[in-house]
């Protein structure tokens, strides 16, 4: 039996539309936060941060409220399963976050930002 042009076409067609392709990223997400205390200065509203380990990337958006002026630092805890598995102090200077450099006492809307993260903070986050 031999397929004309149209029928080829339309066999096809029909073994692709059968395919499902399938593409996965790993990912670890976090769409909350822990408040630290009852008193916090800092009130976030909206909260979303994703870490993917296959390009070392880390980007996070939020929006909130700030009633605290001046410089601070960001003590950012990384909680997996309730345990501890890594704590940072971070200047917000230093990664150029002009929202927290100084920090303003003011709504905040953070827009997505992305940070490669480096092989030395990158060894402290569990991997299993």
């Amino acid at each position: 039996m031999q397929l004309n042009a149209s029928r080829f076409g339309a066999f096809m067609l029909i073994l692709l539309q059968s395919l499902h392709l399938v593409q996965a990223e790993r990912l670890l997400q976090a769409e909350g936060l822990t408040k630290c205390s009852d008193s916090s200065e800092v009130e976030i509203n909206n909260f979303n941060v994703v870490f993917t380990p296959d390009n070392s990337s880390i980007s996070l958006n939020f929006d909130g409220f700030s009633s605290v002026a001046g410089d601070v630092l960001i003590e950012a805890e990384l909680l997996v399963y309730g345990y501890k598995a890594l704590t940072k102090t971070l200047d917000p200077c230093d990664l150029d976050l002009s929202v927290f450099c100084p920090m303003k006492a003011i709504e905040l809307q953070l827009p997505t930002i992305t940070q490669t993260l480096g092989k030395s903070v990158l060894q402290e986050i569990p991997s299993k």
